[in-house]
């Protein structure tokens, strides 16, 4: 349930970056929404990747 709520809030700041960075004036703000972007689609991916080994980990407890 808690890397459902991430996952979700990682998502909205990788949308509040695309925003930022299409509607940026200046290189700053295009940098900082860019950045947004990397930020929440690494972090989502980080997530499943912690998802996917723990049931993994699980499931070879689960055999022996």
């Amino acid at each position: 349930m808690t890397n459902g709520s991430f996952g979700v809030v990682a998502v909205l700041l990788a949308l509040l970056g695309a925003v930022l960075a299409s509607r940026a004036i200046d290189v700053g703000m295009m940098t900082f929404g860019l950045g947004l972007i990397g930020f929440g689609l690494l972090f989502a991916f980080w997530l499943m990747k912690d998802y996917w080994d723990e049931r993994e980990r699980s499931n070879l407890h689960e055999q022996k």
